[in-house]
């Protein structure tokens, strides 16, 4: 992400709220095949709202919330009290994390916000365990995402979220195998394997 970004996210951080609620976003991580020796990274973790569900899940593995925003991980840090969750703040573009080391990574509501997404694909799959899955999902297609970002006055005014054919295009293009998603108008949906 950008420093603008940065920013944006930092100054958002103290008001932020999540509208997702569990019997939403518990199943969803459930049909991702979340097992409880998982090590999962949720990538874009904010302030926690998809963490917060993945630890009920993992209880013999561990859940790293990354984010670039600092402000977002401090709010994590008060919405997660947990021994099986690491904050670290970085960038999807340049992770700093030892290759072959997560099960699982988890984009929720992210994507869109990351200035080189072929670079982040790359480190995705560098930092897979080997057959290690990626998950890339928002609560509405790209349609309405991409039309709610063009209505703000700010630098997520230009962030796009593409259309699911050409993001499983660009995930093969950096060596991901067995991709498949779907969009509708309430869920966009994208998975694949290293």
């Amino acid at each position: 992400m950008s420093k603008q970004h940065r920013a944006f996210f930092n100054q958002l951080a103290p008001v932020w709220q999540s509208n997702e609620e569990p019997e939403r976003l518990l199943p969803l991580l459930r049909e991702f095949g979340v097992q409880p020796s998982d090590y999962i990274l949720d990538m874009g973790a904010g302030a926690g709202c998809i963490s917060k569900w993945l630890i009920t899940l993992c209880s013999q593995g561990r859940v790293v919330a990354a984010d670039v925003s600092d402000k977002m991980l401090a709010q994590a840090r008060l919405n997660l009290s947990n021994n099986f969750t690491d904050l670290i703040c970085t960038d999807a573009c340049d992770l700093g994390i030892k290759a072959d080391f997560f099960d699982k990574i988890i984009c929720y509501s992210v994507f869109p916000h990351i200035n080189r997404p072929l670079r982040a694909l790359h480190e995705f799959w560098r930092i897979l365990k080997p057959s290690g899955k990626l998950l890339i999902f928002h609560n509405c297609c790209s349609r309405h995402l991409n039309q709610y970002h063009s209505q703000k006055k700010s630098i997520v005014s230009f962030d796009k979220l593409p259309k699911v054919e050409q993001l499983i295009l660009m995930l093969k293009e950096n060596g991901f195998e067995e991709v498949h998603g779907h969009e509708a108008p309430n869920l966009y949906w994208v998975e694949a394997v290293k």
